[in-house]
């Protein structure tokens, strides 16, 4: 089988990404992050500290905000068309910026994804599911953890307390255990995130990033991953990673680059074996 790897749009469709049509494979398999920012990744590094106790709404006014969301959604049904019209069954995963209400704070904008899924033919979000076929079996979680949550960050963001981190934490275990308990032969599997496992494609690398420096990948991930060992993890996030891999023991984590770039990888998977191919 052959799979497509991509993620990362940010709202832009690369002429690059043309030659996809070009290209032998049986499935697509999207790491998330569709839409773009819509200009709000500036302002987020740019009133950090603040944002502790306002929402970022309420720092650069409703008219800059209402902008943002506008053009986020804009740029959403762009990548959607695209992904759809490769005429292939796409699964995707959220990333941090699919996100689909507003929870006051340093998320950055509003998009109104499901809405816009059920107009598409192809495409399939997976929340948290594994997915057993003839050829191989997709282990698939959707999401983002902040670094608040992963214990990175020192701030006491106004919308976090003790409790909310460590019940989302345990919600977060919870779901890998039981979509990772669902599969009992990890022959041919793939686990398909957004953030990269800790430790692994996962340090930041910008000087304009309060977490600079910083390991911000996902620890549970990297725990279920040294557990089951399955073949494959497809993850992205990390531009600075971008059309990297790393091995975890026998599980290759591939980050398949940045689909606003024009960059995207092709995977053979058969008997357990793989082979790899980064485009740009």
């Amino acid at each position: 089988m052959k799979f497509l790897l991509i993620g990362d749009f940010h709202g832009k469709i690369n002429y690059k990404l043309n030659k996809i049509k070009k290209l032998d494979f049986d499935y697509v398999l999207c790491t998330g992050d569709l839409p773009s920012d819509g200009g709000s990744r500036k302002y987020i590094f740019k009133y950090w500290k603040e944002l502790d106790k306002k929402s970022l709404e309420n720092i650069i006014g409703k008219r800059k905000w209402s902008e943002i969301k506008r053009k986020s959604n804009k740029s959403l049904k762009t990548v959607l068309k695209f992904l759809n019209s490769l005429s292939r069954k796409v699964y995707f995963v959220k990333g941090n910026f699919d996100l689909e209400k507003n929870t006051k704070g340093r998320k950055p904008f509003i998009t109104h994804l499901n809405k816009k899924l059920k107009r598409t033919k192809n495409i399939k979000l997976v929340h948290a599911r594994a997915i057993k076929t003839k050829n191989f079996t997709l282990i698939a979680h959707s999401g983002y953890r902040f670094p608040t949550e992963k214990g990175k960050e020192k701030l006491n963001f106004r919308y976090y307390t003790k409790k909310k981190i460590k019940r989302r934490n345990q919600q977060w275990n919870k779901r890998l255990k039981r979509i990772f308990s669902q599969v009992k032969d990890f022959k041919n599997s793939i686990f398909l995130v957004h953030d990269p496992p800790l430790n692994y494609l996962d340090k930041i690398i910008n000087k304009k990033s309060p977490m600079n420096r910083k390991h911000l990948g996902d620890e549970y991930y990297l725990k279920y991953i040294k557990k089951y060992q399955p073949n494959i993890c497809v993850c992205g996030h990390m531009h600075e990673h971008a059309q990297k891999t790393a091995k975890i023991g026998k599980t290759l984590v591939v980050n398949p680059g940045e689909a606003s770039k024009g960059q995207f990888a092709i995977l053979e998977l058969k008997n357990n074996k793989y082979k790899i191919r980064f485009y740009k």
